[in-house]
């Protein structure tokens, strides 16, 4: 009876383990979190992993873990690419779970997101394309790409937002047709970034980057177990 008792107490930690979400945040540097040249603690996945927290102990997404995916400096091109095996030379041991997995299974970033994690996440929530702005240039050809990336990204639910506003001019007007484009087709499905603090013109402060945790928290906490685009947590196994 002790032998059954404990085997029944395992399956239940099991079950209870395995409940709790896991929220992947792919991007660049405005999702890593940096201040020109400095990665800073408060990054929009920290943030809105402390926000989950707060949360009711019935909230299922109270425990979520939330994944930092930002690799700086990419293009929505780069993740659609094969990594550079030149890149994969240069990194050192065990710098990012996504790009460790990008080199060691000649993945493209976007793939190496599902390959990096024991089970599909509940949700990956996107914020790419500024850096688009110095390569093509081309607000169309982004918005298909990310299209691209969340069909890789399948069957994780994937929630789009376009990038953080910007006053730099060289990117300012492209950010503002990406977005723009988003609406139009209908894909704007994380938040639509209202003017935040930035340190630069293009990173945000701290206090920015906190900001952009509490308003994906907005589309998080609506989610519930019938919406068809989330998948449970019990349901990875």
């Amino acid at each position: 009876m002790i032998r059954l008792g404990v085997a029944v107490l395992a399956l239940v930690l099991a079950s209870t383990a395995s409940a709790h979400r896991v929220v992947v945040m792919v991007g660049d540097s405005t999702t890593q979190g940096v201040i020109p040249s400095v990665i800073v603690p408060t990054s929009p996945p920290s943030a809105l992993g402390k926000l989950l927290e707060l949360q009711p102990r019935e909230n299922p997404w109270r425990r979520a873990k939330v994944l930092n995916y930002g690799i700086f400096g990419t293009t929505t091109d780069d993740w659609l690419r094969p990594i550079a095996a030149s890149q994969c030379a240069e990194l050192p041991r065990h710098f990012h779970p996504l790009l460790t997995a990008a080199c060691k299974h000649d993945l493209r970033l976007v793939d190496a997101v599902l390959a990096s994690l024991p089970h599909v996440p509940d949700a990956v929530l996107i914020v790419l394309g500024v850096n688009d702005a110095l390569t093509t240039n081309d607000a169309t050809h982004t918005v298909d790409n990310l299209v691209r990336i969340a069909a890789a990204l399948a069957p994780a639910p994937t929630f789009i937002a376009p990038p953080f506003r910007t006053t730099v001019p060289a990117q300012q007007q492209f950010v503002a047709a990406v977005r723009q484009t988003l609406l139009d087709r209908n894909l704007l499905t994380g938040p639509d970034w209202p003017p935040l603090p930035t340190a630069d013109g293009l990173h945000l402060t701290e206090g920015g980057y906190a900001a952009a945790g509490g308003l994906w928290l907005d589309i998080l906490l609506p989610l519930r177990d019938s919406d068809p685009r989330l998948r449970l947590g019990s349901e990875n196994d």
